[in-house]
C-alpha cells in the first residue's frame, strides 16, 4: 500500500503522541507520592496461629490461692489455660501448676471468691468445682426439676473481673426447650431461682444487698436466696449481658440488650440511659489506660447487619466519666482517642470482621501492661486455625495490632 506524504505524516504523529503519553504516564508513576501506597503496606497485618483455638470460653479472674495473692487469668478450649506473673514478675501461659478438671471439652468457666467452676462435656454437661485444692462436681440441693441440661455459668465480678462474692449461677434447660437458673448460694450445692427464667446472660452484686442475674427474654432478676424478683422495667427484655463498671461506692451495674438499649440497675428498678444504635451480643469489658487520672472505656460486643450475607462484628467503646455512663452515651468504633487502639482501619481489617464472644483486660495483678484479650469465634474464612480462638491487642513486629495470642 502507498501511503501519501499527508497521510504517512498524520500516522507518524499520531504514533508519536501516543509514545509521548505512555512515557509520560511512567514518568509520573516514578515520582508520584508513594506515602499511600506504604501507609498501607505498613497497616497490614498478617494472621497468626493462636495458643487456644476452636471457640474459647469467656476469661476469668481466679486468685490461686486462700491467703495470699496469686491471680491469673483462665480460660478454655478442650483443656483449661492460666496466664499470669511468673517468677521474673512478667505475665505468661500456663504458669503455676494448673489442675484440669474431669472430664472432656470444657465449654465455659467462671469463679467465685473461693472457686473456680468448669462445665465439660457438651454432649451430657457436668459442673464442676475446683476449692483450690481438689476438683468435685457440684449436685442439686433436691432436685433439677427436669432441668438436667446445663448450658452456661456466671460468677459475680468487680470491672477488672475478679470475684466478689461466693455465688455462682447456672444456666439450665429441659427437653422442651425451657429454661431456668440455679444458684449455689450459700450452701454449695445448687438450687432452683424461683420463677427466673430466659437464658442466663450475666450476674452481678452491687457491693451492699443487691444479686443480680440477667436473662434472655426474662430481664433482671434481683436474687435473694432462692427467690428471684423481676426488675421493674425490664420485664420480658432480651438481656444479653450485665457488668458492673465501677468499683467504689455506690457500684454502678448496666444490662446490655440485644436492641441496642442500655440500663443502669439499682435497687429493684431499672433506668433506659441510651441505644447504643448497633446489636449488643453480651460481651463486655471495662478498659483503663492506667494513667494517674485514668481514662476508662466500656467496651461492647456488637454485631451490625448490612445484609443477611454482609455483617461486622468486633466491638465499640462508650467513655466512662468518673465510673459512670453518661446519659445517652455516645458510642464510638476504636481508634479515634481516647481509644483501646491507635488505628481505627487495622482494627477494621483485624477483629471487626470477627463475632467476639467475650473480652477482658488483664487486671494488674496479672499483667503490668493490661493487656487486652478477646475470645473470638471464626467464621469459615481461613482455611488454618487463625480465623478465631483467642486473641490480645498487643505490640507485633513494632506495630500494635489486633491478632491471635501466640
Amino acid at each position: 500500500m502507498k501511503f501519501t506524504g499527508s497521510e504517512h505524516t498524520r500516522s507518524f504523529r499520531i504514533g508519536l503522541r501516543g509514545l509521548l503519553a505512555c512515557g509520560l504516564a511512567v514518568l509520573l508513576l516514578g515520582t508520584c507520592d508513594q506515602a499511600p501506597i506504604f501507609d498501607m503496606i505498613s497497616r497490614e497485618v498478617k494472621p497468626r496461629e493462636p495458643r487456644i483455638k476452636g471457640v474459647p470460653t469467656k476469661m476469668v479472674v481466679f486468685n490461686r490461692v486462700s491467703s495470699g495473692t496469686e491471680w491469673g487469668m483462665y480460660v478454655a478450649d478442650s483443656s483449661l489455660h492460666r496466664y499470669a506473673k511468673n517468677a521474673g514478675g512478667t505475665a505468661d501461659w500456663d504458669e503455676g501448676d494448673i489442675p484440669q478438671p474431669p472430664g472432656d471439652d470444657i465449654f465455659d468457666l467462671a469463679a467465685t471468691d473461693a472457686c473456680l467452676y468448669a462445665l465439660v462435656n457438651v454432649d451430657s454437661p457436668k459442673l464442676y468445682r475446683f476449692d483450690r485444692t481438689n476438683w468435685t462436681e457440684v449436685g442439686f440441693a433436691s432436685g433439677n426439676d427436669g432441668y438436667s441440661r446445663f448450658q452456661v455459668i456466671y460468677g459475680e465480678c468487680d470491672s477488672k473481673g475478679k470475684p466478689v462474692s461466693g455465688n455462682l449461677y447456672v444456666g439450665a434447660r429441659n427437653s422442651s426447650g425451657a429454661y431456668a437458673v440455679f444458684s449455689t448460694g450459700s450452701t454449695g450445692s445448687l438450687t432452683r431461682l424461683g420463677s427466673a427464667t430466659g437464658l442466663l446472660t450475666g450476674a452481678a452484686y452491687d457491693g451492699s444487698s443487691n444479686h443480680y442475674i440477667s436473662t434472655e427474654g426474662g430481664g433482671v432478676y434481683q436474687v435473694s436466696g432462692s427467690s428471684a424478683t423481676v426488675v421493674s422495667n425490664t420485664s420480658g427484655l432480651s438481656v444479653t449481658g450485665m457488668i458492673q463498671i465501677n468499683d467504689s461506692s455506690p457500684v454502678k451495674i448496666i444490662a446490655l440488650c440485644g436492641n441496642g438499649d442500655l440500663y443502669t440497675v439499682s435497687g429493684l428498678g431499672a433506668t433506659k440511659v441510651g441505644n447504643a444504635g448497633i446489636t449488643l451480643t453480651g460481651g463486655a469489658a471495662v478498659w483503663t489506660d492506667g494513667a494517674a487520672t485514668p481514662t476508662t472505656l466500656l467496651l461492647l460486643a456488637v454485631r451490625s447487619s448490612a445484609s443477611v450475607s454482609n455483617s461486622t462484628y468486633g466491638y465499640r467503646e462508650i467513655v466512662l466519666s468518673s465510673g459512670a455512663l453518661p446519659a445517652n452515651p455516645s458510642v464510638k468504633e476504636p481508634g479515634t482517642a481516647p481509644s483501646t487502639v491507635d488505628d481505627n482501619k487495622r482494627y477494621r481489617d483485624t477483629i471487626e470482621p470477627k463475632p467476639v464472644n467475650a473480652i477482658l483486660q488483664a487486671p494488674d495483678e496479672i499483667d503490668a501492661s493490661r493487656v487486652l484479650f478477646a475470645s473470638v469465634q471464626g467464621r469459615g474464612t481461613a482455611r488454618d486455625n487463625t480465623d478465631g480462638g483467642l486473641w490480645s491487642y498487643r505490640p507485633r513486629s513494632g506495630v500494635n495490632q489486633w491478632n491471635a495470642e501466640e
